[in-house]
């Protein structure tokens, strides 16, 4: 029997692949982001704003990192589950800076994935966002 972080089917593979991809680095995270996403590829995230087309979310994405002086978003898939084009992930991330200090040491996030076309449509995750509040200079 596989183990239950183990990617059985094509989808889930692709969303496996692409967490893998994110790297250690920005510009990796970023060019995973444009090797994995769809043009028309909604990201939403909690208590961020959503937002929809592959230039949008980059866009969103370097306006976040250079907020936050983020570098990279690293960690693993602890558990993932898939019915056709929909994938489940249950995942803990760790948030790098730019000076390699870990900002977010263990974030849980259950994340839910869309894919169309052999790339990540729909991209939901759920969280606590008050594990990085400190990052935005509130203190929900």
């Amino acid at each position: 029997m596989p183990e239950p972080g183990e990617p059985l089917t094509a989808q889930e593979q692709l969303v496996v692949r692409f967490f893998d991809d994110m790297g250690t680095t920005y510009t990796q995270m970023r060019e995973a982001f444009e090797k994995y996403l769809h043009d028309e590829c909604t990201w939403s995230n909690q208590g961020l704003p959503e937002v929809t087309g592959k230039d949008t979310v980059l866009g969103f994405l370097r306006q976040f990192a250079d907020q936050i002086g983020l570098q990279a978003v690293g960690g693993k898939v602890l558990n993932i589950a898939s019915r056709g084009d929909l994938v489940l992930t249950e995942r803990h991330e760790v948030w790098t800076g730019t000076g390699g200090q870990v900002l977010v040491e263990s974030l849980p996030v259950m994340g839910t994935f869309e894919i169309k076309d052999g790339k990540i449509l729909t991209w939901r995750d759920y969280f606590d966002p008050a594990k990085f509040a400190h990052l935005m200079g509130t203190s929900d």
